[in-house]
């Protein structure tokens, strides 16, 4: 059995990920505030495993007490692979630094930085004795790498997530069963985040005009298309533990 958890599985690029993940042979956890009832409906009619924890992953007192009952060892042993998948994310707060909102501050690292790294560490602990190949993936971006106006929490929560990822691969390095880590920038994709940028505000975004040129030219990938060439590269099983790969660098490769 292949078991993968997904976060942020309801939309956009996570549903993507379990609507190309279900089906025989395969156990999806799907992790998100709202229910996947497209990917469940997929699921019964291949008479596939997919199951919904319905979590706040920016309310991190619901992520500490799920914890115990996502990675429940008696679940996850009969697993030949396991993946995590840290998919959830959020832009907001698209504001400077001096008029940001204190509590959206809060609620972007704690998404976006501290629930993909709990949800890591529990699955670290408590896949620990198993034999099976173990992959944790961080959903990265672009802004990790370079700062962008507007952008202050996301740029800082994914730059320290990419960081995360690099000293979670070197950790694992020293152990006799580790688990490797991957990060994973998928560009600039058709989601609901893309539509916030196109309707926030110029003094809070300079970069709109841009962000509406791409949808207008057809330059935003899809969800569909990511979610694939993520896949292929997992299942290929050829990258390197601690790898920063981008999903435009992928496709170049064919």
């Amino acid at each position: 059995m292949h078991t993968i958890i997904v976060t942020g599985a309801s939309r956009g690029i996570g549903r993507a990920i379990v609507e190309h993940l279900t089906g025989p042979g395969r156990r999806v956890l799907c992790v998100s505030r709202e229910q996947p009832v497209a990917c469940e409906a997929k699921a019964k009619l291949l008479q596939a495993e997919l199951r919904w924890h319905q979590l706040d992953l920016s309310d991190l007192d619901q992520v500490l007490a799920a914890l115990p009952t996502l990675f429940n060892a008696s679940r996850l042993h009969d697993s030949e692979r396991l993946w995590l998948i840290n998919n959830a994310g959020v832009l907001a707060p698209v504001k400077r630094i001096g008029r940001i909102d204190p509590m959206e501050l809060r609620r972007n690292i704690s998404l976006n930085l501290m629930a993909p790294m709990l949800l890591a560490n529990a699955f670290v602990e408590a896949t620990k004795n198993l034999d099976c190949p173990r992959v944790v993936v961080n959903i990265s971006s672009g802004a990790a790498k370079r700062p962008i106006a507007g952008w202050s929490a996301y740029c800082s929560a994914k730059a320290g997530l990419e960081m995360a990822t690099r000293a979670l691969a070197l950790e694992q390095s020293l152990e006799a069963k580790p688990v490797r880590a991957l990060s994973f920038a998928p560009g600039i994709v058709d989601t609901r985040m893309q539509e916030e940028l196109r309707r926030t505000p110029r003094e809070d975004f300079s970069l709109r005009d841009q962000f509406i040129a791409y949808k207008d030219e057809g330059k935003l990938a899809s969800p569909d298309a990511v979610a694939a060439v993520l896949i292929r590269y997992l299942e290929a099983d050829a990258f390197e533990n601690g790898a920063l790969v981008d999903y435009r660098e992928l496709t170049k490769q064919g």
